[in-house]
């Protein structure tokens, strides 16, 4: 049995996995093919009519910043480029996959799509300097690091703590003491199971890594990096006007991990306020 396959099997044997979603599977293949480009990306999102209202809904808020309103799926791919377009179609379509079951309560479902853009917003400002590839595979991770909270809550339902609106996400050890699993686990196995792209399973395995420890590539500490700062300005919107040494330690280490200083986010105060706002409903 493969890991992804013990992992599932850790859930019990009432758990099943989702099948993969004919217009996902072939996202995940344009996903893994280089050559892959605006025709055979638009092709694949025009068959699902609300994948594309989503679509647009989300690049036409605040949270990306474009100038001007985006009217197609052409459109988008143009000005937004192949990789972070499939990526948003390829989030949507997992979450949307794993939410639509029984059991999940539509709010529950929308928190986590929400947290989802927030966070690959913020990455994306993060991510400007990788490789394309490397940047598309942590914006990816980004927009699916929260799947597995989805899915323990749809196999456990009142075991697993409430995910409504105003309540932190539970956090892994806690997790692991009411179910015996975390969300990092759960989701990455499911995504592996999937045939997602190898480094974006590793990325949501390991999104709750030290930052300073070794198991923490680049893309997982840019993941953390901007998750922690958005954190960061949900609780205060006022974070970016203030002075480095008041910044929270951890914020500054995930920051200077990768390289960034707190000078640099804010002079991006703009770009981050934006992200944070999160997609229109």
């Amino acid at each position: 049995m493969t890991r992804a396959g013990r992992t599932l099997a850790a859930l019990g044997a009432g758990f099943r996995a989702p099948v993969l979603p004919e217009n996902l599977r072939g996202l995940v293949a344009a996903l893994s093919d280089p050559e892959a480009g605006l025709v055979k990306l638009e092709r694949i999102i025009v068959r699902d009519p609300g994948l594309v209202m989503r679509i647009l809904r989300t690049v036409n808020a605040a949270t990306f910043g474009l100038p001007n309103r985006i009217g197609d799926i052409r459109q988008a791919i143009i000005l937004l480029g192949v990789p972070a377009v499939s990526t948003l179609a390829a989030g949507y379509l997992v979450t949307g996959t794993i939410g639509g079951s029984p059991g999940l309560a539509t709010a529950q479902v929308r928190r986590c799509w929400r947290r989802a853009v927030r966070d690959a917003a913020g990455v994306r400002l993060l991510a400007r300097d990788l490789p394309p590839a490397d940047g598309q595979a942590v914006l990816l991770a980004a927009m699916c690091q929260h799947v597995g909270h989805l899915m323990l809550a749809r196999h456990f339902g009142d075991r697993y703590t409430d995910l409504g609106e105003g309540k932190p996400l539970p956090t892994p050890d806690l997790e692991t003491a009411l179910v015996g699993i975390d969300h990092a686990v759960a989701g990455s196995a499911l995504l592996s199971g999937w045939e997602f792209p190898a480094p974006v399973v590793a990325m949501v395995e390991l999104h709750h890594t030290d930052v300073r420890g070794p198991g923490a590539g680049d893309g997982v500490r840019r993941l953390q990096a901007a998750t922690a700062l958005l954190d960061g300005l949900d609780r205060d919107p006022g974070l970016l006007g203030r002075p480095a040494i008041a910044v929270d330690e951890r914020l500054r280490d995930a920051l200077s991990s990768i390289g960034w200083t707190w000078e640099r986010v804010a002079g991006e105060r703009r770009n981050w306020q934006a992200a944070a706002l999160g997609p229109a409903e």
